[in-house]
């Protein structure tokens, strides 16, 4: 029998310090096309990691997945956003959404949610230095009337979560946990009760 690997917990002060540590190598010049590090770059990261949390034991695999976790999350919601009935809250630091039919059209054909709107992701604007490049492909992913048509296989979308997201095995943010269980449909009466 195998074990499972335990999913390594990030903290929020952990994946904030991760992300300033990404834009110091964007700044660097450290990132190629497309949101993409440059070689070694993983491991620079894990270095600075475990330098600035002593014993917090990162690996190079921890850094990926996280980068990776991080982009899927930036991508679902630049998608979301490319979507008309989408907005985002500066002030709230969340997406907004007219409707819930709009929200259910969104939904149809993507077998997974990252992002629910009303939730705060006050790290969206900051990976957008980041991962932005990769948005455009992103804009042209819907309109209002062909929701079914969403995700073609070639998009980025349906490329980023076609081998799923794998998290048994992989690192799992608490958020993404606490997200995980509270995809009912409940959730919808407390962000439109706001708008």
């Amino acid at each position: 029998q195998q074990m499972a690997s335990t999913p390594r917990q990030w903290t929020e002060q952990e994946t904030e310090q991760f992300v300033a540590f990404m834009e110091e190598l964007v700044v660097e010049g450290k990132r190629a096309d497309a949101g993409q590090f440059k070689p070694g770059a993983f491991q620079k990261l894990a270095d600075k990691m475990n330098e600035k949390f002593p014993g917090c034991g990162l690996t190079v695999k921890h850094i990926r997945n996280k980068h990776k976790r991080l982009k899927e999350k930036y991508m679902f919601v630049a998608e979301m956003l490319g979507c008309s009935g989408f907005g985002w809250n500066s002030e709230k630091m969340c997406v907004e959404v007219d409707s819930k039919q709009v929200l259910e059209a969104w939904g149809k054909g993507r077998n997974v949610t990252l992002y629910t709107p009303g939730k705060p992701f006050p790290l969206f604007e900051r990976l957008g230095g980041i991962f932005g490049k990769d948005r455009a492909t992103g804009l042209d992913a819907c309109s209002g009337k062909d929701a079914e048509e969403d995700v073609t296989p070639g998009s980025t979308f349906a490329a980023a979560t076609a081998g799923g997201l794998g998290l048994a095995g992989d690192d799992v943010d608490m958020e993404d946990l606490a997200a995980a269980e509270s995809e009912l449909p409940n959730t919808f009466s407390t962000s439109f009760a706001s708008s």
